[in-house]
């Protein structure tokens, strides 16, 4: 999780593949705020880019993460949010009301630990109210950036590949972001470790969207990437209730 402090937390921000694939498919899965009153959770909201989708739904947005360099551009960025800087994994602590909503977009795959995400999703279930929604987004454990470096023999991904069912393989990953060269390091999870810590956690998952791009809601030059997306599914929207 190095590359979410100091200079590269700077350079931070959107892939392709987020903007076009994974907010969509948020978006769909996160209900209508039915007053000005509702809250929502941002876990792990680094440098905010949840936030537009979340106010544009009409809740109270609340960012929590770990990064003090990352909740600075939040800040900045996103100055009507309400920020505090705290560990994922041990957060409820600090909120006494629940929430309405809470995402968890992208936080799995940067653990290194099973246990992990099931401690965040525990945390979540203490603070989201009763008929609340949790919306936890992953890349696709099938087509994750450590299978690809198997499957499509990419060379931007750096990866010791044992095979899919190795749970908490490491791996590395180049990406260009707004212009800036990116490296990302996480770790991969098998679809059956992401189901035992939704079962342990005492959460039920009532829905999966696998976020396949609306092409007619894409603009003409991000249609030809979008087209060679919808080969594979690279992420996964998992709709979580108590």
């Amino acid at each position: 999780m190095r590359e979410y402090y100091g200079t590269s937390a700077k350079k931070y921000g959107q892939t392709r593949g987020k903007q076009l694939l994974l907010l969509p498919a948020l978006s769909r899965h996160l209900p209508k705020a039915r007053n000005k009153k509702i809250r929502a959770l941002d876990v792990a909201c680094g440098n905010g880019d949840v936030f537009p989708l979340i106010k544009e739904k009409g809740y109270k947005y609340f960012g929590i993460d770990i990064s003090a360099d990352l909740l600075a551009r939040a800040i900045a960025d996103y100055p009507a949010g309400e920020y505090r800087k705290g560990d994922a994994r041990s957060f409820a602590r600090h909120y006494k009301a629940r929430f309405d909503a809470i995402i968890i977009s992208m936080l799995f795959p940067s653990l290194k630990k099973a246990g992990d995400i099931i401690k965040v999703l525990k945390e979540c279930k203490t603070v989201i109210e009763k008929d609340g929604v949790i919306l936890m987004a992953i890349t696709h454990p099938s087509f994750d950036h450590y299978m690809q470096s198997f499957l499509f023999r990419r060379d931007d991904v750096h990866a010791n590949f044992k095979g899919y069912f190795h749970s908490g393989s490491r791996f590395e990953m180049d990406q260009t972001i707004n212009g800036e060269a990116f490296r990302f390091e996480d770790y991969h999870w098998t679809l059956a470790d992401y189901m035992r810590a939704i079962q342990k956690s005492g959460l039920q998952l009532v829905a999966v969207d696998e976020c396949q791009g609306v092409s007619s809601k894409i603009d003409k030059e991000d249609r030809a990437w979008a087209r060679k997306r919808d080969s594979f599914p690279t992420y996964l929207v998992l709709v979580l209730k108590r």
